[in-house]
């Protein structure tokens, strides 16, 4: 073997040994590359996987405002009518948490408080909303309407209602609460932070059912809640429409 590479050309042997050699290496690196490239592809597909999950609980969150500080007064009649005031606090829980983790200051902070300012006046039914701080508002919302003609009123979005009337399918007209989920409103709570705040609705019609926590004689008489967390039970009351 010796005398053979011996009697070859030192160019010729050199060529071919750069040959063999760069071809392994070709080799070697096109493996590892293969593999970099499936492991990328997995971790790529895994992700698309979450991507479901991750958004629905970016919209879970996305409307989310946590009412605190408040008064809400409202008149409910049997053939459909309602008057709606709230007067209090609602705090941006996305928000909130960008906040919370350092992601907004200064003037990202500044610009975030406009965009969700222009967020609550994009309902024309917010007559007032001044920022306090940490992400939360101080708001006066008004509305009257007819059942009759929007079936469904909700506060403070529709697909996000911490409160709100409408006609069931089976013709009553109910007065509804809603609520975060529970692993949310115990975060919220183990946090420190409360609903606090009264709900007064005076009711025109024959009540049928409801969980008010006192009721005041009158015409019409008067349905109250309290509330002091958000995990209290929410609001209900069914009143039979007019015949």
């Amino acid at each position: 073997m010796i005398a053979r590479l011996a009697t070859r050309p030192p160019i010729r042997l050199a060529t071919r040994l750069g040959t063999r050699l760069a071809a392994r290496l070709a080799a070697r690196l096109a493996t590892r590359l293969a593999a970099r490239l499936a492991a990328r592809l997995a971790a790529c597909l895994a992700g698309l996987r979450r991507l479901p999950m991750l958004a629905a609980a970016a919209a879970l969150l996305a409307g989310c405002y946590l009412p605190d500080d408040f008064t809400v007064d409202m008149q409910m009649a049997e053939d459909g009518r309602f008057a709606f005031v709230y007067d209090g606090d609602l705090t941006q829980l996305p928000f909130l948490q960008r906040i919370a983790s350092g992601e907004l200051e200064g003037e990202r902070l500044a610009e975030y408080v406009g965009i969700y300012e222009r967020d609550l006046r994009r309902d024309s039914g917010f007559k007032q909303v001044e920022y306090e701080s940490q992400a939360r508002y101080r708001v006066r919302f008004e509305r009257a309407g007819d059942l009759r003609r929007s079936r469904q009123f909700s506060f403070p979005r529709r697909n996000a209602a911490f409160l709100g009337v409408r006609i069931r399918e089976d013709g009553l007209i109910e007065l509804f609460g809603d609520k975060l989920p529970k692993e949310h409103r115990d975060e919220l709570i183990a946090r420190g932070f409360q609903t606090r705040g009264s709900l007064r609705v005076w009711v025109s019609g024959e009540v049928l059912d409801h969980n008010a926590d006192s009721v005041t004689p009158g015409a019409p008489p008067l349905y109250s809640w309290r509330f002091q967390s958000p995990a209290d039970p929410t609001p209900s009351l069914i009143l039979a429409p007019a015949q």
